[in-house]
């Protein structure tokens, strides 16, 4: 079943807006996890290439005790396996095309059913679009689980461009760092699992350009939508890492009551 199946939607004005989520979970002030034992962290990491979003989602992933949960990752996994959807996915990202929605959701559901989710996630790299923002919900209210908090890492554009051309990420654990402001200990490779570190085309400075300004354009719209049902935060994504968890930890925890 295509993506376009799973959302019911409507055009006003010539803008598409979603129909409502069943009562049950429109109006959810903190998300409970499903063990029971404490308030979940389901946080969603907006921004454009360069934002800094993989490097929030490692730390509050740490500190709150759920994964950090990145679709590409959940896509080259996928791809790494032989299996009529892996081998799909494999071709697909080897043509440099977008994966379809419906696959990456697919992925995401079973990545988020898995236990060490059941007290939460930090999701990062979807959505990227207000259709994926509403598939999205409709897949969380099939697995009962709802977002927490959506937080948008605000980065002026050129900033975001010298973080990309600058960035390196480990080929086996997906770290990412900076060779300018946060290096490696050994050139190369990854301090974490000793994996090599590498530098994506798609980070050179054209290509980031081009993704960064695609990408502040989508968010308008789904600052729009999460904005509308009282869980979106704006987070000055220059700031120093310590100072964004910072901001983004107290939001959490004032939801959290």
């Amino acid at each position: 079943m295509g993506l376009g199946a799973l959302l019911v939607m409507w055009a006003v004005g010539g803008t598409a807006m979603a129909a409502p989520l069943p009562a049950d979970r429109a109006m959810v002030p903190f998300a409970v996890s499903e063990t029971g034992l404490r308030p979940a962290a389901r946080i969603v990491l907006l921004g454009p290439p360069g934002a800094g979003k993989a490097t929030q989602a490692a730390r509050l992933a740490k500190s709150n005790g759920v994964p950090a949960i990145s679709t590409g990752q959940l896509l080259r996994d996928a791809a790494a396996v032989v299996t009529m959807q892996g081998t799909e996915i494999k071709a697909i990202l080897e043509r440099g095309d977008v994966v379809p929605d419906d696959i990456v959701i697919a992925l995401l559901k079973a990545r988020l059913k898995q236990p060490d989710a059941a007290d939460g996630w930090i999701l990062h790299g979807f959505p990227r679009t207000l259709l994926q923002a509403l598939a999205l919900d409709h897949m969380l209210v099939q697995v009962k689980q709802a977002v927490s908090l959506v937080v948008s890492l605000q980065v002026p554009e050129k900033v975001m461009v010298e973080r990309l051309v600058h960035r390196q990420v480990c080929r086996t654990c997906s770290r990412t760092y900076n060779t300018e402001t946060n290096p490696p200990a050994k050139p190369g490779i990854c301090d974490d699992d000793r994996g090599e570190l590498i530098h994506r085309d798609e980070d050179d400075e054209k290509n980031a350009t081009q993704r960064i300004e695609d990408q502040l354009r989508l968010n308008e719209e789904m600052k729009a939508y999460y904005g509308s049902r009282d869980m979106y935060l704006g987070v000055d994504g220059a700031q120093s890492i310590d100072s964004i968890q910072r901001a983004i930890e107290s939001a959490l925890q004032q939801r959290r009551g």
